[in-house]
């Protein structure tokens, strides 16, 4: 489809915009349509970044995750069959905030990286 036919259908027609979209939808992709049920787990929301576009990130000391809330969410994903654990983090907040280096030390870790690993 050209750009002109593009605008003329979006301006005129756009349900044969629409139908024409889904064909080709169909020829690339075809009718199949594939889930796998998840669970979301963010470990901490504290970052050393300050990434504009980022609305996850909190300088909130009691943002993270303990290892017994850390097994409850995953006994209960489980149960309900989630297939995936989607693990959310900043990067390396230890070197920006010292309740992060606190906490990681309190459970005898270095790094966030380590707590993760110990996590997983």
């Amino acid at each position: 489809m050209s750009f002109d036919e593009f605008l003329h259908l979006l301006k005129n027609d756009r349900d044969e915009l629409i139908s024409k979209a889904e064909t080709k939808r169909e020829r690339k992709y075809g009718k199949h349509i594939t889930f796998s049920r998840n669970v979301f787990v963010p470990v901490t929301h504290q970052c050393r970044n300050r990434c504009d576009y980022c609305s996850f990130v909190s300088d909130d000391p009691n943002t993270w995750i303990l290892p017994k809330e850390y097994c409850e969410i995953i006994m209960k994903a489980k149960a309900e069959d989630c297939k995936e654990v989607l693990i959310t983090l900043g990067e390396k907040p230890e070197e920006k905030y010292q309740s992060a280096l606190k906490f990681l030390k309190a459970l005898k870790f270095q790094t966030t990286v380590e707590y993760v690993n110990y996590l997983l």
